[in-house]
């Protein structure tokens, strides 16, 4: 990790240029094999279950036969954990749906609201 104790300083405009394509390089190296990794689980979690115990449960549970693959599992598996009170199997199944509270920050009339109850005399 870079900071200042290992940082070298540039020493020309051309080494400046070499040091930045090398940087550039290696972040498209780096972004190539996410994109594969990302390719190869979406094919892996596309597949059908081939485990007869799990298709049978996934059937059991009303999941329709041409949405059973590894990817129902996986979600059933994390529903099952946050039923079970796993807190963050349900954070992740929050968040999956699209209601993380970095998606739906406070308003400014939801703050306003706040500031007058909390201005509200007491019993």
């Amino acid at each position: 990790m870079a900071n200042n104790g290992n940082l070298k300083p540039v020493l020309s405009k051309s080494e400046a240029r070499k040091r930045g394509s090398n940087g550039g390089k290696k972040s498209a190296e780096v972004r190539r094999k996410k994109r594969d990794m990302r390719k190869q689980l979406e094919l892996l979690l596309s597949l059908d279950v081939n485990n007869k115990t799990s298709h049978n449960r996934l059937l059991k549970l009303g999941v329709p036969e041409k949405d059973i693959n590894n990817l129902m599992l996986v979600n059933v598996a994390m529903f099952n954990e946050a039923l079970d009170g796993n807190v963050r199997a349900a954070e992740f199944i929050r968040d999956m749906l699209g209601f993380s509270p970095k998606n739906h920050p406070i308003t400014e009339e939801a703050k306003h609201k706040v500031e007058i109850i909390d201005d509200l005399p007491e019993d």
